[in-house]
């Protein structure tokens, strides 16, 4: 690293999902808690959004001791689109995977919701639908 420049924290990841109240279970079944809950929209949000018209549900789950946090967004409009093909091989740009630890009774209760997440093997879930086993 050099002395300019240094990561001090990660403070979140933005996953925009159809689901948020199956989103938010899935997350509160990993022991993350629920930080707050907000609606957004107007000029300053679509600036900031790059969007127009944006009118979004944003509900910020904390991790287990508040060192990290994800930030679940529902958009109403625009309405969200596919980034890729459901079926898209492993190697696109952009965000591929978040990947959690989790006792196995965590990862088995986690299993019954149906959101785009998927546990592989003990101790790991992935955005990805592909799973090394």
């Amino acid at each position: 690293m050099t002395a300019k420049s240094k990561l001090l924290r990660m403070d979140n990841v933005l996953i925009v999902v159809e689901d948020l109240e199956a989103a938010k279970a899935f997350f509160a079944e990993l022991d993350m808690e629920m930080e707050g809950e907000t609606t957004v929209e107007g000029r300053w949000v679509d600036r900031v959004a790059g969007l127009n018209d944006v009118r979004a549900d944003i509900t910020m789950m904390r991790s287990p001791g508040g060192h990290s946090r994800v930030e679940l967004t529902k958009f109403h409009t625009p309405p969200a689109i596919r980034a890729e093909p459901a079926n898209a091989p492993a190697n696109p740009l952009g965000l591929r995977r978040i990947m959690f630890a989790a006792t196995s009774t965590a990862s088995a209760r986690c299993r019954s919701y149906t959101v785009p997440l998927r546990i592989c093997r003990k101790g790991c879930s992935t955005a990805r639908s592909r799973c090394h086993r």
